[in-house]
């Protein structure tokens, strides 16, 4: 983000973001892939190449209850509503994109630990993007250093409704102000 204040942009610190609970994601979302799954035929004709974890999140999906997903539909509109507001004030959202460094696939099931406190992997992964997934509005997710351990850190720019094309020129500026886009892991 430094690298774009020095090329002019205006930095807003502090910007506060309403937050959805995931509770209101997952019961919009699993009836949803849920839905897509199975009129596609998929989930029925090919379960064997789910994984199970993937499997049961689909069958999950198919017995949430309608109220449920409307009522979830609802906090989504509310949320967006706040959203929309505070990208009023700012042009973009600039952020990271997971909040911590990269883990190993094979933890993606397991708890981990974040300020101290244990979570679960996956909830935490989509922490940052999720919200925006909701909302419906552009994003791009591109990398953004290393850590002192050579994790690769990702940074996403969030803007608003329809502007797709500003997204992509402030990931694009960066990537020219920077090389983490063209270094290798060791």
């Amino acid at each position: 983000m430094l690298v774009l204040k020095e090329e002019g942009a205006e930095v807003v610190k502090d910007v506060e973001l309403p937050y959805p609970s995931f509770e209101m994601y997952r019961t919009i979302q699993r009836p949803e892939a849920a839905f897509s799954h199975m009129q596609e035929g998929w989930l029925s004709k090919k379960a064997d190449l789910y994984t199970r974890r993937t499997r049961e999140h689909l069958l999950a999906g198919q017995k949430i209850p309608a109220v449920d997903y409307l009522r979830a539909q609802y906090e989504r509109r509310l949320f967006s509503s706040a959203v929309r507001s505070v990208l009023q004030r700012v042009d973009v959202l600039f952020l990271p994109t997971i909040p911590v460094p990269a883990i190993p696939i094979a933890q993606m099931d397991q708890e981990i630990r974040i300020e101290g406190v244990e979570v679960n992997a996956t909830v935490s992964l989509l922490s940052l993007t999720m919200p925006f997934n909701l909302v419906g509005l552009p994003a791009c997710s591109f990398p953004g250093g290393f850590t002192s351990n050579n994790l690769p850190v990702g940074l996403q720019v969030v803007g608003k409704a329809f502007e797709e094309a500003t997204v992509l020129r402030i990931a694009h500026a960066y990537q020219q102000l920077t090389d983490w886009h063209r270094r290798e892991i060791s």
